[in-house]
């Protein structure tokens, strides 16, 4: 069920044209830097845009915070400067070469997903990296989805394991989901 959703989620968002997607990417992005949560936060980790995602990296030049991006390092997420050398690492995506910084220093998460549902739970690639580190968030840390109007949907089928995101923010929506206990504003 999830691996047929996730193809119909993808062929939506490619759907969009480049030009679409930078437009609406640059409106996300805005209304993220209006949480106080975001100016507050020294480190952000963004990610590597791929298969036509939201593009975070814009932020570097939006806000002046220290930014980070994710590598794979077995079973989890590392985190190295965005401004460091970058190789195509696993799944053949853009990430940092080095990656000394552990979740545990990030303030805040940009988070990608295929889909999002209306209670912050997404769909993902299903490596479930994000799930396993969204589970060991930090009372400090906020997760912020990003996605398309698109990629929102009603309800997402969950496992035990899937963790929401605190907020997640499209062009024309802003959702906080119930089960958060962050206040974004």
């Amino acid at each position: 069920m999830k691996d047929t959703l996730r193809k119909r989620m993808l062929n939506k968002r490619l759907v969009l044209s480049r030009e679409e997607r930078e437009r609406k990417g640059v409106i996300v992005l805005e209304k993220c830097l209006a949480f106080r949560e975001v100016r507050l936060a020294k480190n952000i980790a963004i990610y590597y845009p791929i298969k036509g995602e939201l593009d975070p990296l814009p932020l570097v030049n939006m806000i002046s915070k220290s930014f980070f991006l994710p590598k794979v390092v077995g079973r989890d997420l590392k985190f190295g400067r965005v401004d460091g050398v970058l190789v195509k690492g696993a799944f053949g995506i853009m990430e940092p070469e080095e990656a000394p910084f552990t979740f545990e220093e990030m303030d805040l998460f940009v988070v990608p997903a295929v889909a999002y549902d209306e209670e912050g739970y997404r769909l993902g690639y299903g490596g479930g990296y994000y799930d396993r580190l969204l589970k060991k968030k930090l009372p400090h840390q906020v997760a912020v989805g990003v996605c398309f109007d698109v990629q929102l949907v009603g309800s997402l089928p969950r496992d035990p394991w899937d963790v929401p995101v605190d907020v997640v923010v499209t062009e024309s929506r802003l959702l906080r989901p119930a089960v958060s206990t962050k206040i974004l504003a």
